[in-house]
């Protein structure tokens, strides 16, 4: 199974998309912020990303060019 990491600030759009995913057969993980999907990431093997762009902190642009 496919897994997709979900990163926005707002819970109900995260929820939102990691329901929309797992209707397509995706496996999902959620973080709040870059900073917390960029500590996952080391326990956590992905094959997509979705981000939102404008976060406070780093910003998924920015996390996405990491």
């Amino acid at each position: 199974m496919k897994t997709a990491l979900v990163i926005d600030d707002h819970v109900w759009m995260r929820r939102l998309t990691c329901e929309f995913l797992q209707e397509r057969g995706y496996e999902t993980v959620e973080a709040c912020d870059c900073a917390t999907a960029i500590g996952m990431l080391v326990d956590v093997q992905v094959d997509i990303v979705i981000t939102d762009i404008l976060m406070a902190g780093m910003q998924g642009m920015e996390f996405i060019t990491r």
